[in-house]
């Protein structure tokens, strides 16, 4: 499924999220785990693409000027995102509040990704 992708970036752990940048997305839980990760030697063991706009976007691109493993891409199609895909070993859904429907999963799923979130 994923062998017409391009963009191959690194080997390293590829972790994605795609959708609003705001705090009831989980985003916030992103930061945290960034901020967790790389207090220990200014290199995180993952990379982490991020693609959407909102309320921590200003927060994200801050740590990405830390951080050469974050990579942000502010709003894109869905088609623009599959393009990536081929770093990501998962996708991010740290949603907080109750997801009526699951868009972001079902598209990662059909992408062949594994989805990481809550039970909600």
């Amino acid at each position: 499924m994923r062998t017409n992708l391009k963009f191959k970036i690194s080997e390293m752990l590829g972790l994605l999220y795609f959708g609003r940048l705001d705090e009831e997305k989980g985003v916030d839980g992103i930061i945290d785990m960034i901020e967790k990760f790389g207090k220990e030697d200014k290199q995180l063991p993952f990379e982490l693409f991020i693609f959407g706009t909102g309320k921590y976007e200003a927060r994200l691109l801050e740590l990405a000027t830390q951080y050469k493993e974050i990579h942000i891409f502010g709003w894109k199609t869905i088609e623009e995102i599959k393009r990536y895909v081929i770093n990501c070993q998962y996708c991010l859904v740290p949603s907080t509040f109750l997801e009526t429907f699951g868009l972001t999963a079902l598209n990662a799923l059909t992408w062949g990704l594994p989805v990481i979130g809550y039970k909600k």
